[in-house]
């Protein structure tokens, strides 16, 4: 009977000192604050949170691990299912005004802008902005052309749409004597083109020429690629500097 007793005694200890030596990880996080301009339109509550447990899934927003709201005070907190590996937060308005999306390279971010690690620190809060750049994220249709640099004048390209995805890829939709091309951008510490498909050659594409020192029309704004939103257009309409120095205009 003694080594029953003793028995049970020595798992009950074994028990306690397992669960004590649990560790318990968190996401803790606060909007740092609202901007500015928009600090009359929203307030914390308005944030909603989605966390993923991969890249794929953070981009294709499937299978969020848990799906909540901020507080009043701009805090949200978990540690139900939460370990040390990292997770990809997405923190947005209803209408994806405003959100925490930038560009980014998800691969070495460790800014805790997207991409966060799960801390056993209960009580901190990693503070965190959010901005209006979501807003650019969707597919936007071909305005005009509004000049172009660099340059002299030349054939152009029939331009359809440009399409901004969530995971930092633009592309161009154009057209030169009946031909079909995608121009494809990284949207990543700057914006740096991919790659041109059917790949230009000449008389094929009017922007083949590289050769940026006679004025000529070519393939050379390699490191002065923008994107923004056109003044006074309240977010409605973008200008987009490409690669081949073009400024197009697109609106939603």
């Amino acid at each position: 009977m003694k080594k029953i007793i003793y028995a049970l005694i020595g798992l009950f200890i074994i028990g306690c000192s397992s669960s004590d030596s649990i560790t318990e990880y968190y996401i803790n996080i606060q909007i740092d604050k609202i901007p500015q301009e928009y600090a009359n339109q929203y307030n914390f509550a308005d944030f909603k949170i989605a966390i993923y447990s991969s890249k794929e899934d953070y981009f294709n927003e499937t299978n969020p691990i848990h799906v909540g709201n901020f507080d009043s005070s701009g805090k949200f907190s978990i540690s139900k299912n939460i370990t040390s590996n990292s997770y990809y937060v997405d923190i947005f308005t209803p209408d994806f005004v405003l959100s925490n999306w930038q560009p980014s390279d998800l691969n070495v971010d460790s800014s805790n802008i997207i991409v966060f690690l799960g801390n056993d620190v209960e009580d901190f809060y990693v503070p965190v902005g959010v901005n209006d750049q979501r807003a650019f994220v969707g597919e936007w249709n071909f305005m005009k052309y509004d000049g172009h640099y660099n340059h002299g004048s030349h054939d152009r390209t029939e331009r359809s749409k440009l399409i901004i995805s969530k995971d930092f890829s633009i592309t161009s939709y154009e057209k030169y004597n009946g031909i079909d091309f995608t121009v494809t951008y990284l949207y990543a510490n700057g914006i740096k083109h991919i790659s041109t498909n059917p790949e230009p050659y000449e008389n094929n594409y009017p922007y083949w020429g590289v050769d940026k020192t006679t004025g000529n029309g070519g393939l050379h704004n390699y490191d002065n690629i923008m994107l923004y939103f056109t003044p006074n257009t309240n977010k409605t309409t973008i200008t987009f500097i490409d690669v081949a120095d073009e400024w197009a205009m697109y609106y939603k």
